[in-house]
């Protein structure tokens, strides 16, 4: 793991979660990958001692960190035993994080992504609130045998990674 003081940073994968600290606060903790399109910086370290002096355009510690919350499920019952359509219909439910005493306002919800096992599905660019503090998205995800791992996540208006919204769900083998 290799960090400037701007924000910038590099990291072998797999290792787990890491926690950045905010403003000098002991208990301002964010994983560092909720930053991942501003501040990751592939072969930082290499740059570095190659004499470059790498910059940010945004301070990290000023970016907006509440998350709009994504909850993924099905649109319809959920059927017993392993799902034998070979399509089923999944709802993304956002709502915007409350406004707090430093900010007025939501933290809004944009670029909303849906991955199975791992694979890009859908995006839907742009501002998914449309001015309201909630919305709902659905999409016809088509079901392969075996296991599906469904996962959704958004943006906040700072570019600021939601947690990942995970559901699970089995395809019939015949």
């Amino acid at each position: 793991m290799v960090v400037t003081p701007e924000g910038l940073f590099d990291r072998t994968p797999g290792h787990g979660t890491i926690f950045g600290r905010y403003n000098r606060d002991t208990f301002n903790v964010a994983p560092i990958e909720w930053f991942f399109n501003e501040f990751y910086y592939p072969g930082l370290l290499a740059d570095v001692f190659a004499g470059k002096r790498p910059r940010v355009s945004h301070d990290i510690s000023k970016k907006d960190r509440r998350q709009p919350l994504v909850k993924l499920s099905l649109a319809g019952e959920a059927p017993v035993g392993g799902i034998s359509a070979r399509t089923i219909k999944v709802k993304i439910d956002i709502t915007d994080a409350a406004a707090d005493r430093d900010r007025p306002q939501g933290s809004g919800a944009r670029d909303v992504r849906l991955f199975r096992n791992g694979s890009l599905i859908k995006v839907w660019h742009g501002d998914a609130l449309k001015g309201q503090p909630a919305a709902t998205l659905e999409q016809e995800v088509t079901v392969v045998a075996g296991p599906n791992r469904l996962t959704a996540y958004a943006f906040n208006q700072d570019n600021v990674k939601s947690k990942d919204a995970n559901f699970l769900l089995t395809g019939a083998t015949v």
